[in-house]
């Protein structure tokens, strides 16, 4: 049917309107399902058309957002079968999935489930290159740039406020009954409204009643992209002695230091005053991925029956450093609790990381007996400097 509205309608309204006809008056159309749709538009078609229900916070149909667990595992589960893939592999690529994809919620108590798209992009990747763990785990069609960012913020201060909250703390404070299915373009715009507004946007999701925060990591990466760019931080120029030694030697204290050098002299100096154990693992992760992802795989915070680690590399089991496995603990001090505490004077680790290390270690070699693992404590200073040490055998 020909769309043909008055000059005042736009598009999008009169395209919604012919919907809405043949629903009603000729019953051309019998049931119309919509995916897609921002609340803000809902709000500019409702005069429109009035006769949608919008579902996408009702718990009921919470599992048609994304894939379930069980969905994922049975979608992997047809590809190694399908293409006689390696099954040792199997628990691995699994967690691969897990940390990268899943994390959505639409609603604060309901499971997580695992973005649909960046799923099978990861899919394609992997059967692509014949079972091998792909290169790059993020689809460029979920980048957004950090202009609309910016847009979204009004300013790059704010937008700058923003970021820097999540990249610090990797949470936004939300009002609840803010998250409506309809809200005006205002709205959408307002300070208040960024975390719901980032929400919608499928950037970040519920943790809880009270606080937003990244899905997985996929979206921590993309964030901290922004950073480094509202900050203008080079992650390009100036690291790759340091990498190529890197690959020579595996030396990860050295790696740290290069990334201490070159990093922290270009962030502002009254972000000093703010850096922390977050910023630290989040931002030398990023970089590493950049220059590693040929062989290795980064995780950030895995959780384990003995608690939560904070950063670890795998080497990709299609490469020479299958099986090699670091985990890093890091801990920030500000300069004063830094000499209260003694940091400064440390020769060892401290027994407190060393027992959360070893309890890490004892967690994944229960599920991966062929590890072979190495454990780092990494204590940073505010910006001044960092104590590295790398635990006995």
């Amino acid at each position: 049917k020909a769309i043909t509205s008055p000059d005042s309608d736009s598009f999008l309204k009169s395209f919604f309107k012919v919907i809405k006809d043949g629903t009603e008056k000729d019953l051309s159309i019998k049931r119309t399902f919509i995916t897609g749709v921002l609340p803000i538009t809902i709000d500019d078609l409702t005069s429109g058309f009035n006769i949608a229900k919008i579902i996408t916070l009702k718990e009921s149909f919470h599992s048609m957002l994304g894939f379930t667990q069980n969905e994922i595992d049975k979608y992997l589960e047809a590809i190694f079968t399908s293409y006689n893939f390696d099954r040792n592999n199997f628990e691995v690529v699994k967690l691969i999935l897990k940390k990268y994809y899943n994390g959505y919620r639409f609603s604060p108590n309901n499971e997580t489930l695992y973005n649909s798209t960046i799923s099978t992009f990861f899919f394609d990747e992997f059967v692509e290159n014949g079972g091998n763990i792909p290169e790059d785990f993020i689809d460029d069609n979920i980048r957004t740039d950090v202009n609309w960012i910016k847009r979204l913020a009004g300013t790059s201060e704010k937008a700058r406020t923003m970021v820097e909250k999540l990249i610090y703390n990797r949470e936004l404070n939300y009002d609840y009954g803010m998250v409506k299915s309809k809200f005006n373009m205002n709205q959408f715009f307002e300070e208040e409204s960024f975390p719901v507004s980032l929400f919608y946007l499928g950037m970040l999701t519920f943790q809880d009643d009270y606080t937003m925060t990244f899905p997985n990591q996929t979206l921590e990466t993309i964030f901290a992209n922004y950073y480094n760019e509202l900050e203008k931080i080079s992650v390009s120029i100036g690291y790759t002695d340091y990498f190529r030694q890197f690959m020579k030697d595996l030396d990860l204290e050295k790696l740290f230091a290069g990334y201490f050098k070159r990093y922290l002299e270009q962030i502002p100096a009254q972000a000093c005053d703010k850096v922390n154990e977050n910023f630290y693992r989040t931002t030398f992760y990023e970089l590493c991925t950049r220059y590693l992802f040929r062989n290795f795989v980064l995780n950030i915070e895995s959780n384990y029956p003995s608690g939560r680690s904070d950063l670890e590399f795998l080497g990709k089991y299609h490469t020479e450093y299958k099986n090699l496995k670091w985990v890093i603990e890091f801990k920030h001090f500000s300069k004063e609790k830094a000499k209260k505490e003694g940091i400064y004077n440390l020769k060892q680790a401290r027994t407190t990381e060393i027992k959360q290390l070893s309890g890490y270690a004892n967690d994944i070699l229960k599920q991966f007996p062929d590890y072979n693992i190495t454990k780092y404590v990494i204590y940073t200073i505010s910006c001044e400097t960092f104590m590295f040490f790398k635990l006995d055998e």
